[in-house]
């Protein structure tokens, strides 16, 4: 399941988490669906687990959402106001190959959310992956490698023509 609604949490708050699932990462946090608007009046607290992306509202206990790591297709920093104007930088997330985003905006450094993300995704790999070396597009280490494995990426992207041009 890409996104599952979260309707109960720990006495104090917490999710519940699965076995041997530990949190890694917390922070307040706002999420915002795909239409921009904010979900939640007074925002939540974001979990990054070892197994999932959990955001839990603050005011409203029976509302939070969960998403696992392989339903998570993208992530990233942006600070594009013609993206996303409520928030000088913010965390964008897409589910699924369908265009369902999110936005996450931390009360935090948005990047120590970023890295957390990425070292938790790295630990949850798509099973249907061929695990080939030098296959990845993106990761903490190299933020752009070629998907053909070639190194001089400064040069394929000089080389590269956009709309046209």
């Amino acid at each position: 399941m890409p996104i599952i609604k979260v309707k109960n949490r720990n006495t104090n708050g917490s999710p519940i988490l699965g076995e041997d699932e530990k949190i890694v990462y917390t922070d307040e946090a706002s999420w915002y669906g795909t239409d921009k608007k904010q979900v939640g009046e007074e925002g939540g607290v974001l979990y990054v687990t070892d197994k999932n992306v959990i955001w839990l509202d603050s005011k409203d206990k029976e509302s939070g959402y969960s998403i696992d790591y392989r339903s998570l297709t993208m992530h990233a920093v942006s600070s594009d106001p013609n993206h996303f104007s409520d928030a000088e930088k913010f965390l964008y997330c897409q589910i699924g190959f369908e265009g369902e985003d999110f936005y996450l905006v931390t009360k935090s450094d948005v990047q120590k959310a970023y890295e957390a993300i990425c070292t938790c995704s790295e630990l949850n790999p798509d099973p249907e992956d061929d695990g080939e070396a030098g296959n990845e597009l993106f990761s903490l280490e190299n933020p752009i490698i070629s998907r053909e494995g070639g190194d001089n990426v400064d040069e394929k992207m000089a080389n590269l023509k956009l709309n046209g041009s």
